[in-house]
């Protein structure tokens, strides 16, 4: 088995937010150290503290949210795991994969499964891929990915096809 997701997902769904509000807490407490607590400075405060809450919303609710923990490769299927849930999806149901990528690292690279049938996690599989030393070789490696989906599909779509001629 090949492991196809990366291993600092985990990171990103939890340490990354954590991280950011443990920062804002520092911050706060050096403001409120170095002023007297005023209306004014509450209100700023807060007003800090709403919109910090609100980009950590906003980046897990659309970059983080939908990613699986664990993506492994089979000679046939993709082995799936996600809050202690597993799914076997062959590679014949994959219609066909997207590629998301960014330049900035806190965003992470996103590959997508858009499957042909539903699955436990949905029509769409979404996680992040094993970085390299750079984002051009994750391109290949979907360019490998897409190739061995074809090759499946057309398989499976040979065995019908000698099934039919028999009948």
């Amino acid at each position: 088995m090949t492991r196809l997701s990366s291993e600092k997902t985990a990171f990103y769904k939890m340490g990354f937010p954590v991280i950011i509000l443990a920062f804002f807490m520092v911050f706060v407490a050096m403001f409120s150290y170095k002023k007297s607590m005023t209306s004014k400075n509450i209100i700023i405060l807060l007003s800090m503290f709403s919109v910090t809450l609100i980009g950590i919303f906003l980046y897990l609710k659309y970059f983080i949210l939908d990613l699986v923990d664990e993506v492994w490769e089979e000679k046939d299927a993709f082995i799936v795991r996600n809050n202690h849930m597993e799914a076997k999806v062959p590679l014949y149901d994959v219609s066909y994969v997207s590629h998301t990528m960014t330049l900035y690292k806190y965003f992470p690279q996103r590959i997508t499964l858009h499957l042909i049938n539903n699955c436990i996690f949905g029509k769409e599989i979404t996680f992040t891929p094993v970085e390299g030393w750079s984002p051009l070789i994750v391109n290949s490696e979907i360019d490998k990915l897409t190739y061995r989906i074809d090759k499946s599909k057309n398989y499976r779509l040979k065995n019908k096809l000698e099934s039919l001629k028999k009948s």
